[in-house]
């Protein structure tokens, strides 16, 4: 979406700045904390969504006694 036109910038004027962020390929670390045995697992996902969330709770339900 392109920006409106503004007043070009001056002393008294800051220009606006819109900033985007892209991961660029970085990717989601999920971990859980298993109480019972004091460790620490997880995975990496290509990105964040309830499947992956959902894969891990399962993976900490069935490795709980």
């Amino acid at each position: 979406m392109p920006l409106p036109p503004y007043p070009r910038p001056g002393k008294a004027r800051a220009m606006p700045v819109n900033h985007t962020y892209g991961h660029g390929g970085a990717l989601a670390y999920l971990a859980a904390y298993d109480v019972h045995a004091a460790k620490v697992f997880g995975r990496t996902e290509e990105r964040t969504s309830i499947v992956p969330f959902m894969t891990l709770a399962t993976q900490v339900m069935s490795r709980s006694g």
